[in-house]
C-alpha cells in the first residue's frame, strides 16, 4: 500500500499538471465542487476517470470513483487514504471501481444524482445510463464531452459555471465555424471545437 504522504504527493502532482490548463484545478477545483453542490440537489455522485482526484468525497455524502490506472486503484485502496477521507468527511461513503468506464461500472443504472466528466473522454455518453432522469452531468469540453451532451437529445443545458453558477445559458454552443459537428464527428475528433461563447464547466440535466 502507498503511504498517505506518497498518495497526497500523487494528488498534488495531478493538481499541478492540470492547473496549467484548468482554472478550476487545485483549490479552485474544491470551489467548483462546492459551487455545484450549493445549486445541485445531489447526494450520490459518480466520477468516472477520476484518477486520484478524491476531493469530491469531501463535498458530497456518497461518491463512487472509477479509473483504470493502477495508481488510482492503489490510492483508493490505501488504509491511510481512507483514514484521511474519514477524518476530513466523517460518515461520507466512498467507493472505487477499477476498470474502463466505457465497459461497465458495477453500480445500478439510474441511481446517481450527479455525473462528473473532467478530462476523461466521452463520460456523459458512456455513463449516461447510471444517471437518473433529472440528474445532472457536469462536464468541461476538453475532450468534447460538453459538445456531445449538447447534441444529445437526452440532455438539456441548464447552467454554466464560471466560478459562479449561472442559469443564463443563452448563446452557448454556437460554433465559430458552422455547422456544429454531429455526435459521430465529435467522437472521431476526440476533442472540443471552438465556440463563440464558452464556459469552463457546463451543467446538463438528463431528460
Amino acid at each position: 500500500m502507498i503511504a498517505v504522504k506518497d498518495a497526497l504527493d500523487l494528488y498534488r502532482e495531478y493538481v499541478a499538471k492540470h492547473a496549467e490548463v484548468d482554472a478550476d484545478a487545485g483549490e479552485g477545483r474544491m470551489r467548483l465542487w462546492r459551487e455545484v453542490a450549493a445549486h445541485a440537489d445531489a447526494r450520490r455522485v459518480l466520477y468516472p476517470g477520476s484518477y486520484v482526484e478524491a476531493t469530491p468525497a469531501l463535498v458530497w455524502p456518497e461518491v463512487v470513483f472509477n479509473d483504470q490506472d493502477a495508481r488510482a486503484r492503489r490510492f483508493f485502496a490505501s488504509p491511510d487514504v481512507r483514514a484521511w477521507l474519514e477524518q476530513e468527511a466523517p460518515g461520507h461513503v466512498v467507493r472505487y471501481h477499477h476498470g474502463d468506464y466505457a465497459t461497465a461500472i458495477d453500480e445500478p443504472e439510474g441511481s446517481f444524482d450527479l455525473l462528473l466528466s473532467q478530462y476523461a473522454g466521452p463520460v456523459g455518453q458512456a455513463c449516461k445510463r447510471y444517471l437518473r432522469r433529472g440528474g445532472l452531468l457536469l462536464a468541461n469540453n476538453s475532450h468534447g464531452d460538453a459538445g456531445l451532451a449538447h447534441v444529445d437529445p437526452d440532455y438539456e443545458l441548464v447552467a454554466v459555471v464560471r466560478r459562479r453558477w449561472s442559469d443564463d445559458v443563452e448563446g452557448f454552443f454556437e460554433p465559430k465555424r458552422p455547422p456544429h459537428p454531429d455526435r459521430e464527428e465529435l467522437l472521431r475528433l476526440g476533442r472540443g471545437v471552438g465556440y463563440t461563447k464558452t464556459a469552463p464547466q457546463y451543467v446538463f440535466r438528463r431528460r
